[in-house]
């Protein structure tokens, strides 16, 4: 039971983390990432979010970004993300002594 809960705890926390880079190609799918948020809350289609349109525009750029961070998690695309995925995903960090 403690494992299934820190293996939970350790996914929520890895998933909150930042999910693009900044290199260019993340950059772009970002990009894309907001733009079909935009277009999927902008209800009237006038191209301006009214502050209910704003909150639906979050909910969506932040499920994409979810979806996009757990794909590159996958690693075997299986639709399960395992505690190796999730270490094998971390970033490596360098020591310095």
């Amino acid at each position: 039971m403690k494992m299934y809960l820190g293996l939970a705890i350790a996914a929520a926390t890895f998933l909150a983390a930042p999910v693009l880079a900044c290199d260019e190609a993340k950059g772009q799918k970002r990009a894309e990432a907001r733009s079909a948020a935009l277009a999927e809350a902008d209800a009237d289609g006038d191209g301006a979010l009214s502050t209910q349109e704003f909150a639906v525009f979050e909910d969506a750029f932040k499920r994409d970004r979810t979806a996009a961070h757990f794909a590159y998690i996958d690693a075997d695309g299986n639709g399960l993300v395992t505690a190796e995925e999730l270490e094998n995903a971390r970033p490596k960090r360098k020591h310095h002594n």
